[in-house]
């Protein structure tokens, strides 16, 4: 599938992209939320406050140069101090309050574009102070934070199941692909298969379940090799004790290497066909398992996309999928004639990318 050298050259590139682009991050980010709907791992429907807390950002991006594909780490702020850790903790302590009279939500996400878990970015004791503030707030089920599997230690998992007596807390790892090759030349991940097992194997032993994130249509991949290696992902993960499966098709993100590939017209992202497809086939392979899909910048060039026609459609039943998990819904797909362009597209590798986008 790549040339044995090409995750050297795609590193290599990476380090050099963000030492250019990590230049022009701000001091201070402020801490951003919203309200959306979600389903509950008891099958119900609900509503969740997620954040997105201004940490120093991803580790990885920071020394090795990250993943091929992800832009977050710009819009964290450079090098938080303590005090203005804390103050973000209490901006959330107060914003939780006051959200708590205005919608019954009953999940809090925290993301950092990071990892909650990774001390460089959040001290062990400023997590659990907000875990264990949130867990007593009436009404709160469950908490889904994210982490690389490095940072899936003893240590952590004990100072979770401290608080996971009180609330659900779910540990949500960008696994991207289980093919190791895919995941080291072509997203430049970081980590091996086997990490992930023993974060896994971790998290299984602990009161904490965990959400697996696969990318569909990483870089170097063709529309039917993405889609291989995501349904490949899924067989190997129905073997694993991972409670939730977020589908994430490609979305281009600045100061990136596929962003640069995207500008030279080299790259396009993945069809809401593929993405239908595959949310299918994952509804019968782990029928028992939470499937979630909310295509950043969906109908867009940036994002999956099909012809602009259908795709607003596409994109309503995508979530009312990811609500119901009922795959019956794509059954009310438009028989739109995009449709012959994506299985052509499979079948010859072949894509058309407008240049005036």
């Amino acid at each position: 599938m790549f040339h044995e050298s090409s995750n050297y050259i795609i590193t290599d590139e990476m380090k050099t992209i963000r030492e250019k682009e990590l230049k022009f991050r701000r001091k201070y980010r402020p801490v951003k939320k919203w309200i959306e709907s979600c389903r509950l791992l008891n099958g119900r429907t609900s509503k969740a406050l997620v954040f997105i807390l201004p940490t120093r950002g991803c580790s990885w991006a920071l020394k090795d140069g990250g993943c091929t594909m992800c832009g977050y780490i710009y819009d964290n702020p450079v090098e938080p101090t303590l005090d203005e850790l804390k103050s973000m903790i209490s901006q959330v302590k107060k914003i939780i309050m006051e959200k708590r009279q205005e919608d019954d939500f009953e999940v809090v996400k925290l993301f950092t574009s990071g990892s909650y878990l990774d001390i460089e970015e959040i001290p062990i004791e400023i997590q659990k102070e907000l875990l264990e503030f949130i867990s007593q707030v009436p009404g709160i089920d469950e908490i889904t934070i994210e982490s690389r599997p490095e940072y899936v230690t003893p240590e952590a998992l004990d100072m979770l199941d401290e608080v996971s007596q009180k609330v659900h807390i779910e540990i949500a790892i960008g696994l991207e692909s289980a093919s190791d090759q895919v995941r080291e030349q072509s997203i430049n991940k970081g980590f091996s298969w086997s990490d992930y097992l023993s974060a896994i194997t971790r998290i299984n032993n602990s009161y904490c379940t965990s959400k697996a994130y696969l990318l569909l249509k990483p870089p170097l991949l063709s529309e039917n090799a993405a889609i291989n290696d995501v349904v490949d992902s899924v067989d190997k993960l129905s073997e694993l004790n991972v409670e939730s499966i977020s589908l994430n098709p490609m979305n281009v993100q600045r100061g990136t290497w596929i962003h640069r590939e995207f500008e030279r017209y080299n790259y396009r992202t993945p069809w809401l066909w593929s993405v239908v497809f595959l949310l299918r086939k994952m509804a019968a392979t782990v029928p028992n398992t939470r499937i979630i899909c909310d295509p950043t910048a969906g109908g867009r060039d940036r994002g999956a996309h099909n012809c602009g026609k259908c795709d607003k459609e596409i994109l309503n039943l995508i979530s009312e999928f990811s609500l119901t998990q009922d795959p019956s819904v794509f059954d009310k797909a438009p028989k739109c004639d995009c449709l012959n362009e994506w299985n052509a597209e499979r079948m010859t590798g072949a894509f058309k990318i407008n240049q005036g986008s």
